[in-house]
């Protein structure tokens, strides 16, 4: 039978009673939903095994973990090299984490807690259970391509490891296998299989307190003298934890540094990929010469996942590293005319982050600070930025009027790097911003369980219905079967709907140039100076973005049209949803609202009419090389990237109705099944 749950109360939340007007509504709600999960567990125990209120119960069951937590957990996450440890240190006015070239310097998840004043700073080592280790051995072998890995001792797959060669393969996993993955693995199981080492594996955990001045050594991959890693008690490290006195950081934060992506050891991108769910927050590092590289996208994406969609005072960026583009990357840009601020300020559009959760940092000009008594000398800042010569400072400035945020982290950053900056943002902001989203958030979590749970409840007394259960199975399986369809699978087959929007999305893309290049006439437009070319951009701009409206509606007429097609084909019966609504009708509602417009289609517009880039590009000594040929390929570069921004924008609104619709779905199932008192 499930255990009943015990009600929250204030005292239960340490954090997060220090906002009593926002705690004790979202404890109502909260409350209200145990309440109901207690009721049914004393009348209709079954209900609540059910897999179809899994996803509600696990709502729940976040909702709480997050009000209850004792400290908010903070990530530094980013590509390795990529500064994060140099700047932690910076922050916190210590060597705390061990920086470095060439090698990965952080390789175990490692928990930074603010300590007792006066006390020297200690280092905790946890190390695995024995269930994490052999999740953590398996999930090693999938993803080298040792199949079934469940069945077989650390000897024969070790043994099996030495004639392996994972090559590329069909399996169900894509990932690339690196040059050091099979030597770490080997380490690994090696460490476990050591008849002294393996007793640190044990339920519950064993926890080891060790000297901090050999953190460095015991929270990175050892190396042999071929470079590979050595075996090793600990590797066997699930995390550490470091507790040190600082004034510069709120006491109820913990700052988690996580490994760094693509170190060149898959390891060290499970470590911090799985830590993610764990996380209420994150300063994600990107290094300001290849901000959106593959890890950076894939962690951003990880990051909207745990946090629903929305980064927006959840994450903050910090852009490292801006003294490594050269000048002409800062000022002119690369072949598209875009420089590293114009590609910082996609971060907005592309991800949601508000341009004031977005800092700039340089070590070097922070060592500069340090040596002038915290405050660089501007002139020698610029030096470092490689933004010396006469004028350049004036356009720099130009540029960031347009964005008086991004203009402020810049200034910040002139003075130390953006260290004083990024102390208060951690001693001051980001822990009530963070409170604010968990408040939102629970009570979002709490509401909707409360509500699936009593429409449960209210329900378990109707007698059962199997002839409605199998209609709610069939359009479950129908729309289970449209969301697959929709993606690509991991051993990299396309899903039927995929292919056929990738197919329209190349139809739009292909429409969209050809109405462009019908009036641009290459003669005329390597005849026109800069500000001749700015105003045929406004004219242009505009009669293209009433096109690329004209294909985004298309896309979604002829798409869902797709489904439409799909469902009739089935012939699915007829199902009454939660509230009385048919979900053939609904489903129609779904689309022609989509059809129609709305806020979504506003949000994910492409906008073509943005004419900032082509201004700069016509002001007088900026860009006197840009022609009617940079133009052209500009103008198309814009209608690419907008087919793209649309065809990705319709799958991700068809997988959310199509979802709506099966979880809708699912709550039917939850009432049509037998339920036992």
């Amino acid at each position: 039978m499930p255990a009943s749950l015990e009600e929250l109360k204030p005292e239960h939340c340490p954090i997060l009673k220090r906002f009593p007007e926002k705690l004790a509504p979202v404890l109502a709600v909260y409350n209200l939903a145990v309440q109901v999960h207690n009721k049914l567990a004393g009348q209709f125990p079954g209900v609540l095994e059910q897999p179809e209120l899994a996803e509600s119960l696990a709502r729940l069951a976040k909702a709480r973990e997050e009000l209850v937590t004792p400290r908010f957990k903070v990530g530094f996450l980013g590509r390795y090299q990529g500064g994060k440890s140099t700047m932690m240190n910076n922050l916190l006015g210590a060597e705390i984490s061990g920086t470095g070239a060439g090698e990965a310097t952080t390789s175990v998840i490692t928990r930074l807690i603010v300590g007792k004043a006066g006390v020297d700073p200690t280092l905790a080592l946890r190390y695995f259970t024995a269930d994490e280790y052999v999740k953590r051995r398996n999930t090693l072998c999938e993803w080298i391509r040792i199949p079934n890995p469940e069945g077989s001792s650390e000897y024969n797959l070790i043994e099996k490891l030495k004639t392996h060669n994972p090559g590329r393969g069909s399996s169900a996993n894509s990932r690339t296998v690196t040059p050091k993955d099979k030597p770490y693995l080997t380490a690994f199981l090696q460490s476990f299989d050591h008849p002294r080492w393996k007793t640190f594996v044990q339920s519950p955990a064993i926890t080891e307190s060790v000297r901090f001045k050999d953190k460095d050594t015991l929270l990175t991959h050892g190396n042999d003298e071929q470079g590979q890693t050595k075996p090793s008690q600990y590797l066997l490290l699930s995390e550490s934890e470091i507790r040190f006195h600082t004034d510069t950081i709120d006491p109820e934060i913990e700052l988690v540094d996580c490994p760094g992506l693509g170190s060149g050891r898959s390891v060290d991108d499970l470590l911090t990929k799985e830590y993610i769910p764990e996380l209420n927050g994150a300063l994600v590092f990107l290094q300001a010469d290849s901000m959106y590289s593959t890890q950076v996208i894939e962690i951003l994406e990880d990051l909207k996942y745990r946090f629903k969609d929305s980064l927006r005072s959840r994450v903050w960026i910090v852009v490292n590293k801006m003294d490594v583009p050269d000048r002409k990357a800062k000022l002119v840009g690369d072949t598209s005319g875009k420089t590293t601020f114009d590609l910082i300020t996609q971060l907005e559009s592309a991800h949601g982050i508000p341009l004031s959760q977005v800092c700039l940092g340089c070590n070097r000009i922070f060592q500069l600070a340090k040596n002038n008594g915290g405050v660089a000398d501007r002139t020698k800042a610029m030096e470092k930025l490689d933004l010396a010569e006469p004028g350049d400072e004036k356009t720099v400035k130009g540029v960031l009027a347009k964005y008086p945020a991004l203009d402020a982290a810049f200034e910040e950053m002139l003075k130390d790097g953006s260290i004083a900056h990024m102390r208060k943002l951690i001693r001051e902001q980001i822990g009530p911003s963070v409170a604010n989203e968990i408040f939102a958030q629970a009570a979002r979590d709490a509401q909707q369980a409360a509500s699936d749970l009593e429409y449960a409840f209210k329900e378990c007394e109707q007698p059962a219905n199997e002839q409605e259960r199998q209609a709610a199975l069939a359009w479950q399986e129908a729309l289970s079967e449209m969301m697959i369809d929709l993606r690509v699978t991991d051993d990299g087959e396309r899903g039927e709907l995929f292919v056929k929007l990738i197919d329209l999305g190349s139809g739009a893309r292909k429409a969209l140039e050809a109405e462009f290049v019908r009036f641009a006439n290459d003669r005329i437009l390597n005849a026109m100076t800069l500000p001749e070319l700015y105003e045929r951009f406004q004219v242009d701009s505009d009669r293209m973005q009433r096109e690329v409206d004209k294909q985004f509606e298309s896309l979604i007429q002829s798409l869902y049209t797709e489904v439409t097609v799909k469902f009739d084909g089935k012939t699915l019966p007829p199902v009454t949803l939660p509230g009385g609504r048919d979900i053939a009708a609904m489903w129609q509602e779904c689309r022609q609202q989509d059809r129609d417009g709305g806020p979504w289609r506003d949000r994910m517009r492409p906008c073509l009419t943005e004419d900032q880039l082509m201004r700069r590009m016509s002001e007088p000594g900026v860009c006197v090389q840009f022609d009617g040929a940079k133009y052209k390929k500009l103008i198309l570069d814009k209608i690419r990237t907008a087919a793209q921004q649309i065809t990705l924008a319709v799958r991700g609104r068809l997988h959310v109705r199509l979802d709506d619709l099966r979880k809708q779905v699912t709550r039917k199932l939850v009432t049509t099944k037998k339920t036992s008192r």
